[in-house]
């Protein structure tokens, strides 16, 4: 059986996500493209280590992002 581009996908994130692992605690991978097969976006997240930590790191970014888009749009 034939690979699909989404298992392609996920082995190689998976590949890095593997050699990322060794040297940090945690890792989070967020993947997207836009694909002309089904007029989409194409999204893969994965992690390794600990959830709470990759947790709490992404709704930290999350965040400071969102008070710096406020802040940009107050100074403007």
């Amino acid at each position: 059986m034939e690979e699909s581009q989404k298992d392609l996908d996920v082995k190689m994130i998976n590949k890095h996500l593997d050699t990322l692992i060794e040297h940090f605690d945690s890792v989070q991978i967020f993947a997207t493209r836009q694909s002309s097969h089904n007029d989409g976006t194409v999204h893969i997240n994965i992690g390794r280590g600990n959830y709470f930590a990759r947790y709490g790191q992404i709704k930290e970014w999350i965040i400071v992002e969102e008070e710096s888009t406020r802040n940009k749009i107050r100074s403007t």
